[in-house]
């Protein structure tokens, strides 16, 4: 569906100021979904372990995915009341503003101040690593920003039917990831306040509603490309070189241990991913003198389902 959190090896570039201005969600059109959709409004059990926060609190930079349903941008800053913890003045982003400042201001603070400890505990944490990757930007410890944003595409308000069903894919996606802690599963780190339902408010965009992620290095699609022009440009003799075939089998096997890990983590929780494919498999870590210490994780969970329980299944296990 989408491939996302893939961030360029490269220097990063400043990008240009420009501003995006969030687009209106028709609202009259998902009261009905709001109603018989729970997961709109009440996610699952792993979402009140989530961080939450305001879109206005984020400032997005680069983007660095994009699909049929969502866009994914690199966060570049989190803006709270009495603070901000921006990036250098090269790495300025595009921020989305919407409303009067000092309305969100207070209404962000108010929201805040009714979290649970746990949830400040998971918004403070999240900020920490977020300025200690700021700090190792700056200094050229890394070339890339730690947490990426995914959020519904703008396009799709054009077509209302269609943005309803993105929507409760994305509600899925957090409702599912919510529950996973596996190495080789991306991480889910916040969410918005208010859940998928936010977008039903007054003044709601279509980037109201969002995930918070880490940020992956490329696709297992992108590493299989690299691998197919290296056999083009050796040619024959590719496949006589029996050291380099025996490491890369030995290679390829660690990957699909990797993966086959964190799908048996799903299915013992009764969850199916349903699109497993190598554009939705990434690298957490790249070790290019060691490949065998990369560490992969699935991604994009939109398709994703969780299964009823055994005991509503017929005499035929069928439900």
């Amino acid at each position: 569906m989408l491939n996302i959190m893939i961030a360029p090896q490269t220097q990063p570039q400043a990008p240009q100021d420009v501003v995006v201005k969030p687009k209106p969600v028709h609202n009259s059109l998902l009261q009905q979904d709001i109603l018989t959709a729970p997961i709109l409004v009440e996610g699952s059990e792993g979402t009140d372990q989530l961080a939450l926060f305001h879109r206005h609190e984020i400032t997005v930079g680069a983007l660095v995915g994009s699909g049929s349903f969502s866009e994914v941008f690199e966060i570049s800053s989190f803006e709270l009341p009495q603070q901000k913890t921006t990036l250098p003045s090269k790495m300025k982003a595009f921020r989305t503003k919407s409303g009067n400042k000092d309305d969100l201001s207070l209404a962000t603070t108010a929201s805040i101040a009714s979290m649970e400890p746990s949830r400040r505990r998971k918004r403070k944490s999240l900020m920490e690593q977020h300025e200690q990757n700021r700090q190792d930007l700056f200094t050229g410890k890394t070339l890339k920003s730690r947490y990426v944003i995914k959020q519904l595409h703008p396009k799709l308000l054009a077509d209302p039917k269609l943005f309803r069903r993105a929507l409760k894919d994305l509600a899925t996606e957090v409702s599912i990831m919510s529950l996973c802690d596996h190495p080789h599963i991306a991480q889910l780190h916040a969410t918005a306040f208010g859940g998928a339902a936010v977008v039903s408010e007054a003044g709601a965009s279509h980037n109201s509603y969002f995930l918070v992620l880490d940020r992956l290095v490329s696709t297992l699609d992108e590493r299989t490309e690299a691998w197919n022009r290296e056999k083009v440009r050796v040619g024959p003799a590719y496949y006589l070189d029996s050291a380099t075939n025996d490491a890369t089998m030995a290679l390829k096997a660690n990957y699909a241990l990797q993966i086959a890990s964190a799908l048996r983590y799903l299915h013992e929780r009764r969850i199916v991913f349903r699109d497993l494919k190598p554009q939705n498999i990434g690298f957490k870590e790249v070790h290019p003198d060691h490949p065998e210490r990369d560490v992969l994780a699935l991604f994009d969970f939109g398709l994703s389902r969780n299964l009823p329980s055994p005991e509503r299944a017929n005499a035929d296990g069928l439900y």
